[in-house]
C-alpha cells in the first residue's frame, strides 16, 4: 500500500470522498491499475463487494500485481466465495517471493479477511501458527492481530451470554496485549491495517478494556463498577466522554441499570 493511498484516506477520512478522489484519478488515466486496486479496497470497506470485485478484476486485467490480487481476494471473501478468495491470495503471495516481511504481512491480512468472513477458527489457526514461528517485529504484528481477534470473539460471546467463552477470550486478549506492551506500542508502521480494514490500532487497548468492563457488567460481577471507574480515572477527557457515550448504549445489560447513575455522572 503506497503512501499516496494512505495520505488520501487519512486526509479525507470519509470513504465516499476517497472513492470520488480515486475515480477522478482513474478518469484521467484509465490504465492506472494501482488506483483501481485502491478503489476496490475502499469499496470493500463500504461493503460494496460487487463493485470491489469489478475494480480488482479491472486492475489485474491492466497489469497483474500483488495489490490487485489482494483486492480481488478481499472482494471474494466479502461475497462468501472462499475458494476464489484463497486462489487470489495464493497468486498475491507469489509477488512476495524473497521478501519475508511482505509475505508475513500478507498472510496476516489473509487471516483478517478470513476472520471478517466469519471463518473464525481458520483465521485463528493462521495467526496462531504464524505467532508460533515468528520473532521480534514479526511476532509483534501477530500479537496485535491476536488481540483484535480474541477481543472481538469475547464481545460476540458476551452478546450471546456465553460468559465462560467471553471471559476466556478477553483474558487471552489482555494477556497477549500486556506481553507485547500494546498500550505503549507505536502503530505508525502498520498503515495497511488502517487502509485495508479501517483498523484504528491506537484505540485497540481502550477497546479491549471496554469489552472487559462490559463483560463484567453482563455477568453482574462485583468488580464491574470499580473496573469502570478505574477506566475513567486513567482516561483523558476525550476518552472519558467516549466511555460515557459507549456505556450509555448498554444501560439495559446485566446490572448496568442499577449502576447507571454512577456510570453516567
Amino acid at each position: 500500500m503506497d503512501e499516496t493511498a494512505y495520505t488520501i484516506i487519512t486526509t479525507w477520512g470519509k470513504l465516499t470522498t476517497v472513492i470520488e478522489i480515486f475515480t477522478r484519478i482513474i478518469t484521467a488515466d484509465s490504465h492506472d491499475f494501482i488506483c483501481f486496486a485502491h478503489r476496490s479496497i475502499i469499496y470493500a470497506r463500504m461493503g460494496q463487494w460487487e463493485l470491489a470485485l469489478k475494480d480488482a478484476i479491472r486492475s489485474i486485467t491492466i497489469q497483474k500485481s500483488l495489490l490487485g490480487y489482494l483486492a480481488k481476494a478481499i472482494a471474494h471473501f466479502g461475497l462468501k466465495q472462499t475458494r476464489e478468495a484463497n486462489v487470489a491470495f495464493d497468486l498475491a503471495l507469489r509477488f512476495t517471493v524473497g521478501d519475508s516481511a511482505a509475505h508475513h504481512l500478507l498472510v496476516l491480512i489473509r487471516a483478517i479477511a478470513t476472520f471478517n468472513a466469519g471463518a473464525y477458527e481458520d483465521a485463528l489457526m493462521y495467526v496462531n501458527d504464524m505467532a508460533e514461528v515468528s520473532f521480534d517485529a514479526d511476532l509483534l504484528i501477530c500479537q496485535i492481530v491476536q488481540v483484535y481477534f480474541y477481543a472481538e470473539l469475547a464481545f460476540a460471546a458476551s452478546k450471546s451470554n456465553n460468559r465462560d467463552k467471553a471471559n476466556e477470550y478477553i483474558d487471552l486478549a489482555i494477556r497477549i496485549a500486556n506481553s507485547c506492551y500494546l498500550q505503549t506500542m507505536d502503530f505508525s508502521i502498520y498503515k495497511e491495517f488502517l487502509v485495508i480494514f479501517g483498523w484504528n490500532l491506537n484505540t485497540l487497548w481502550h477497546t479491549v478494556k471496554r469489552y472487559k468492563c462490559l463483560i463484567l457488567f453482563r455477568s453482574c460481577n462485583i468488580e464491574a463498577l470499580d473496573y469502570y471507574l478505574a477506566l475513567m480515572e486513567e482516561s483523558d477527557k476525550v476518552h472519558q466522554a467516549s466511555l460515557r457515550a459507549w456505556f450509555a448504549d448498554f444501560k439495559h445489560v446485566g446490572c448496568m441499570g442499577s449502576a447507571a447513575k454512577a456510570l453516567l455522572k
